[in-house]
């Protein structure tokens, strides 16, 4: 039976695992990613993790790979990666993991695989015309169509979260301003918390304490006054997103990801109907918001998929 090698690489740690080719996993792991080391010393350790797993395989089909950065799809290069990763751009990782093992490898971004993942064995399992959104210190996305990644012209679609709601609004990392990931991602949420707190008014959080979206929505379940107002302004810029994306794109199902994903059906719920509100009827009908399934798995399932389609 075949089996693919998948590893999702994170700034943090390195997810990876055998994956047969019914999808599901037959052996997992996790390492630090000590990038710090830098570039190089990465992708060492991902050839190290892929020569430790073949041993575990019955027969080696291919190499998925999900990693943080921007990825250029057709070379499976890193085209950019944040200080997080330092010295991983430009680094040709399917070019590398090819030579360097002999079987087909796929490569593409975290959001990417794991749509593909949630698409394959997760939420979004027997739909088409799907989007991830993944709400967490920023915001990715992803899109896909007929069981593949649109990529766009220059295989940078998705990236929902610079779609501008504010012309004048607050300046984003990527230089512009009133991008959607600085109303809608989770440090957005605790900036409206904080800057709240700042202006004196009264919560059970502290102002003088490092505040986390976890800590926001304990706050909230406990019914302290700031963090519900502020928690339903937050979903209520959320929807405002989702609204542009439904109705440019017209998916069937909408895939939330992140942090966010962890409070459950119940607040995807409150996501849903406010977007709802704000969309035409037509486009309303047959939409399912849902939250994301796979959790830490949807890298690997995701890019493991990549390999079974072929789309290397």
């Amino acid at each position: 039976m075949a089996d693919i090698i998948a590893i999702d690489i994170g700034g943090t740690n390195i997810k990876y695992g055998i994956i047969d080719h019914e999808g599901h996993i037959k052996n997992k792991g996790i390492v630090p990613t000590e990038a710090y080391n830098g570039g190089q010393a990465l992708m060492d350790k991902v050839q190290n993790i892929v020569k430790q797993e073949i041993d575990h395989t019955s027969h080696l089909l291919g190499i998925g790979v999900s990693s943080a950065g921007q990825i250029e799809p057709k070379t499976g290069s890193v085209r950019f990666a944040t200080d997080n990763l330092p010295g991983w751009t430009g680094m040709p990782i399917k070019d590398i993991l090819t030579k360097r093992f002999n079987v087909p490898v796929y490569v593409d971004n975290d959001v990417n695989c794991a749509a593909l993942g949630e698409f394959w064995q997760g939420a979004a399992q027997h739909r088409d015309d799907i989007i991830m959104i993944t709400l967490g210190t920023g915001i990715g996305g992803a899109i896909v169509k007929e069981g593949r990644i649109f990529y766009g012209a220059d295989g940078a679609a998705g990236e929902f979260g610079h779609m501008m709601l504010y012309p004048d609004g607050i300046r984003c990392t990527c230089g512009l301003t009133g991008c959607y990931e600085q109303y809608a991602s989770t440090n957005a949420l605790i900036r409206m918390v904080t800057d709240r707190l700042n202006k004196g008014e009264a919560s059970i959080l502290d102002e003088n304490v490092a505040i986390s979206g976890k800590d926001i929505f304990e706050a909230e379940k406990h019914g302290d006054r700031l963090a519900m107002d502020v928690i339903n302004d937050w979903i209520t810029y959320i929807s405002w997103g989702l609204s542009i994306i439904v109705h440019s794109l017209n998916p069937s199902t909408i895939i939330i990801g992140g942090g966010v994903s962890a409070q459950g059906k119940e607040f995807i719920d409150r996501i849903k109907k406010k977007t709802i509100q704000l969309v035409m009827p037509s486009f309303a009908e047959h939409l399912s918001i849902k939250p994301a399934e796979l959790s830490n798995d949807a890298g690997i399932i995701g890019a493991a998929y990549g390999v079974m389609r072929g789309d290397i």
